[in-house]
């Protein structure tokens, strides 16, 4: 349900980050991780300077997926983004 709310978000205001990030949090967490990497990639079209808030889950979908090099590149840009966040320290 909450999925739902979080995508009628979006529809009405494409560039709300956080719905972006929260919807890319319950897809990883019921383990759609193709659906993680889809909304990632359509926060950062809206989000190109790449301070979407989704390189975390979107790291964390990769590396699930078995796209270590590819998840690691985006933990780092969390990071950049975000050094000060712990959840972007947390080794899977």
């Amino acid at each position: 349900m909450a999925n739902e709310h979080l995508k009628i978000c979006i529809q009405i205001d494409p560039c709300h980050k956080f719905a972006y990030n929260n919807l890319a949090f319950i897809y990883n967490m019921h383990q759609y991780y193709s659906e993680a990497i889809k909304v990632c990639n359509k926060a950062k079209l809206h989000h190109p300077e790449g301070d979407h808030g989704c390189n975390r889950h979107w790291a964390f979908a990769l590396f699930k997926n078995g796209e270590t090099a590819k998840a690691i590149k985006k933990i780092k840009k969390a990071i950049m983004f975000e050094p000060d966040d712990a959840d972007n320290w947390i080794v899977w």
